[in-house]
């Protein structure tokens, strides 16, 4: 009888656990990254909650697009160390490449300089949008 008490109170806690990390994330975000850029998709933006993306980028400039319903985005890249492989968040920031407030829809900004690790942070108030960073043609 201890013993169950014990497993359900094991499975309340990571389940709460899990609703936590779940609400850190923006609201309805799904966000892609790989080598050949990063996309932020999302219902709505939070002005006080940053969404991350880590990738190893394989090109040197990119373009850096917002569509957006209503609302402004704002972004941060920035380049980092290799993570450890056993821990992919364990990087370390090195230098900003790109920062901005208050982009909206249809703004195309050109960023250089991001070949190697990065880190993307997307917060603000937009809804209903998508904000991507991908190679310049």
């Amino acid at each position: 009888m201890k013993k169950n008490k014990i497993r359900l109170a094991v499975v309340i806690i990571a389940l709460l656990l899990v609703t936590l990390l779940a609400g850190c994330k923006g609201a309805g975000t799904t966000i892609t990254s790989g080598p050949k850029g990063i996309t932020f998709e999302f219902k709505e933006l939070k002005k006080d909650v940053k969404d991350e993306a880590t990738a190893k980028f394989t090109f040197d400039d990119g373009i850096l697009t917002v569509e957006l319903e209503s609302g402004t985005a704002n972004v941060e890249i920035c380049s980092t160390t290799e993570p450890d492989e056993d821990l992919p968040d364990s990087y370390m920031e090195l230098d900003t490449l790109y920062e901005a407030e208050g982009l909206k829809n249809g703004d195309e900004i050109e960023v250089n300089g991001v070949r190697g690790n990065v880190v993307m942070r997307v917060w603000g108030d937009g809804k209903n949008g998508k904000v991507k960073i991908s190679p310049k043609k």
